[in-house]
Order: C-alpha cells, then sequence, then structure tokens
C-alpha cells in the first residue's frame, strides 16, 4: 500500500511538472533558463540528499558513458516537450509524452531482443490509437495551442496545419527520445553504473544544455520574478518525481508501480480543466482513457 502511495504521489508531481511547463512555456519564457533552473536546483537537491545518506559519487567509465549518454537524451526530450506545450493544449502533449512506454517497447525489442506477450503488443495497438484520436480532433484552443485537424480541416488554413503537423511530430519524436532515455538507464544500470551518479550526471545536463540553448539558441526574454517562481517550482517537482518513484519501486515490483507513475498525463489535463486552460471533449477523454488502458496492459505484458 506505501509503494501504491508514493506511485500516486509521483502522477500527481507527474502533472503538475506539466501544467508548470505549460504555464511557463505560454507565458513565453526561455527554455533554456527553465532546464539549467531546473538542473541547477536538482543538482543541489541530489547532492544534499547523497550526503544526508552518506552516498558517494562514483564516475566510473561505465557510469560516465551510460550517465552522459542519457543526460543528453533526458535534455533533448524535456526540451522538444517545453516547446510543444506552448503550442499545443496539455491533454495532447502531455499524453503523446508520457505514452513514451510504446516506443519503449518497440525499441526494447530491437535493442535489448526483448519479446513482449499478447498483452504488450495490445497496450501498443492502444497507444497508437490514442496518439490517433489526439491528432484527428479539429478544436480551438486558448492562446498558444494550435486546433488540432480532421476531416474538416479545410477550414483551418493551411499555413496552420503545417503548424500543427510539425509540432505533433516534435512531440512525438519527443515521447521517443524519452523512450531511449529509458533503455540507456537501463543499460546502464545492468552494466553496473552508479544509479545515484547518473541522475546527479543528468541534473548537470539539464544545467549546462539549458545555458547553452539559452545562449545559441533561445532568443526569448530573460528572467523575470514570474519565470522563476515556475522555474524553482519545476525544479523541486523533478526532485520529487525521481525521489518518489524511487521509494515506489524500493517497495514493490515495477509492474506494480510503473503504470500509475506513468499515467501524469491524467492528472495534468485535470489540472488544466481547473484552471480553464482548455475543455473537455468526448475525444479527449477517450484517448487518455485509452492511454490508460494502454499503459496498464504494457505493464502487464512486460
Amino acid at each position: 500500500m506505501q509503494a501504491i502511495t508514493y506511485a500516486i504521489a509521483c502522477l500527481l508531481a507527474t502533472g503538475l511538472l506539466d501544467l508548470v511547463f505549460k504555464l511557463y512555456s505560454s507565458a513565453g519564457y526561455s527554455r533554456g533558463l527553465m532546464m539549467a533552473g531546473v538542473g541547477f536546483i536538482w543538482a543541489c537537491l541530489q547532492i544534499l540528499t547523497m550526503f544526508a545518506g552518506n552516498s558517494a559519487f562514483s564516475f566510473d567509465s561505465t557510469t560516465i558513458l551510460f550517465g552522459g549518454f542519457a543526460a543528453i537524451l533526458l535534455l533533448a526530450s524535456n526540451l522538444l516537450l517545453l516547446e510543444c506545450l506552448g503550442r499545443l493544449p496539455v491533454s495532447i502533449a502531455s499524453t503523446v509524452y508520457r505514452l513514451n512506454t510504446v516506443p519503449l517497447v518497440l525499441m526494447a525489442v530491437l535493442l535489448l531482443g526483448e519479446r513482449p506477450g499478447f498483452y504488450g503488443w495490445f497496450g501498443v495497438s492502444l497507444g497508437l490509437v490514442s496518439v490517433f484520436l489526439l491528432y484527428t480532433k479539429p478544436e480551438e484552443h486558448s492562446a498558444g495551442s494550435i486546433a488540432v485537424p480532421d476531416s474538416t480541416s479545410a477550414r483551418i488554413p493551411p499555413g496552420k496545419q503545417h503548424a500543427l503537423s510539425i509540432w505533433f511530430l516534435l512531440i512525438i519524436a519527443a515521447s521517443c527520445i524519452r523512450a531511449l532515455y529509458g533503455i540507456t538507464s537501463k543499460a546502464g544500470l545492468s552494466n553496473g553504473a552508479a544509479a545515484e551518479t547518473m541522475m546527479f550526471l543528468s541534473a548537470a545536463g539539464w544545467f549546462l544544455g539549458g545555458l547553452v540553448y539559452y545562449r545559441m539558441v533561445d532568443t526569448r526574454q530573460a528572467a523575470s520574478f514570474k519565470s522563476i517562481k515556475l522555474i524553482v517550482a519545476a525544479g523541486i517537482l523533478v526532485f520529487v518525481i525521481v525521489w518518489f518513484l524511487t521509494k515506489a519501486l524500493s517497495l514493490a515490483d515495477a509492474v506494480s508501480v510503473m503504470p500509475i507513475a506513468n499515467m501524469g498525463f491524467v492528472a495534468a489535463f485535470a489540472f488544466a480543466l481547473l484552471l480553464r486552460l482548455e475543455q473537455p471533449t468526448p475525444r479527449k477523454l477517450t484517448a487518455i482513457l485509452v492511454a490508460m488502458v494502454s499503459i496498464s496492459l504494457i505493464a502487464l505484458g512486460g
């Protein structure tokens, strides 16, 4: 029961993080500064946690190799998530991104030689159905979002259709990169990499990568008091999510914990509804329900 409590807490924190990312991105703040700020806060909290637990860093070659590559993947996927949340509704961006269990299964088959059973493949199929449902509904969203076309898309300006297609493809790419991060982390741990040091490297990657993105790519406005508050909130939430998930996995099997923890998009959608950032529709609700079943089946199949 305690493990389930931690998993639910992870779900809520993940949904809240996606909401914070949405509010930040929609306001037009610098994505690079968000990444750098989150990385700095996460790294500091990780160091304090390791110090309190009398843990030591382990910068062996295996940890550096896998940890460094994983850090790059996690940075890239979250930068794409931030960018997409500035253009797409949180119900779409969060659900597609958190459905990274679908490409994770496919990559595990191709790269690790794993063989999911019937439930696993059925879950993958439902995940694809969920993505299709999210893409094919034509509706106008609040500022910073883009309508999603279907057969009536002729009424939507061609330029807007093209922009939607790009950002929808980018959030799918972010989900795939996030899945590759999971594969890399699993491979690293299987080869003896130090888990806590890998987490620190991910935090450091966010900090350094965010600064580079801000200096070389990101031309948005500099930090303000409101943006700093959102950055601090996101930094704490990222650390809390990792902590809750680690605690849950230490108390129960992944098959019991991961389906719950991976459904943060449900909480993100609920928070968006409470703040009236978007409206519920039958297709959105169906897509989110199908995504929940997909993740549960994939976990059962694993």
